[in-house]
């Protein structure tokens, strides 16, 4: 029995000293690697993430003022997820914002304001994250300063009137048309109209009024053959 007791001691010494023994180094190298990598790949993600959701915001905040601009309340700029193309521009936006330290909704606003001013049109987004686009936000900043520009206002589409073209100069340009196909094709009047002014195909080429007072023209439609 002093034998058994003194066996299972022994086993328990062994037991013990082995499980009280410190790791080699090699394996506390290996362990504070792995922790490093996972502590590195927890930043990342995180950093992708971050990334990620300020590209989303910047790309609802351009695309809420283009479906504003144009009033299509329907519009899709974007596919989500963003494209890493477009995830690259939206960054490029973020960052130049927080350079000048507004915010994303002023500075993209901003674009929108000097485009519609300078352009009579909405900024595309490559424009809204070109080098140029800092100093659109500046100029925009001044306005808002000096009060020459409202933020909370609207931005509205500029109608452009079209310019008043005089009937003389709608006449000049029929007949210079009809000599220039005469020419071109070496046709006469009647070819001409037989062969460019079918039905409202004329149109294309005259002047409406001209067409009325062109005899030739005139007669051609009598006859049904234009």
């Amino acid at each position: 029995m002093k034998l058994i007791s003194l066996d299972r001691a022994r086993v328990r010494a062994a037991t013990s000293s082995s499980s009280s023994k410190k790791p080699s180094k090699k394996a506390e190298r290996k362990k504070a690697a792995l922790s490093f990598i996972g502590k590195n790949s927890s930043t990342e993600a995180a950093s992708k993430d971050n990334d990620l959701s300020k590209a989303f915001s910047a790309a609802k905040v351009y695309e809420e003022l283009l479906v504003t601009y144009k009033k299509k309340p329907h519009l899709k700029v974007f596919k989500y997820p963003l494209s890493a193309q477009a995830r690259t521009k939206l960054l490029a936006v973020v960052a130049a914002a927080a350079e000048l330290e507004v915010d994303c909704t002023t500075y993209i606003k901003a674009q929108f304001h000097v485009f519609n001013d300078w352009f009579s049109r909405a900024p595309k987004l490559h424009e809204i994250s070109s080098a140029k686009s800092k100093e659109r936000v500046k100029t925009y900043l001044q306005g808002v300063a000096d009060s020459s520009i409202r933020p909370d206002a609207e931005i509205k589409t500029k109608v452009i009137a079209s310019p008043k073209v005089s009937r003389e100069a709608k006449f000049a340009h029929s007949e210079l048309q009809l000599r220039s196909l005469m020419m071109n094709w070496n046709l006469t009047a009647e070819q001409v109209f037989k062969s460019f002014c079918q039905g409202t195909h004329a149109l294309q080429y005259f002047d409406r009024e001209w067409l009325k007072q062109n005899k030739i023209y005139q007669q051609l439609k009598r006859d049904g053959e234009v």
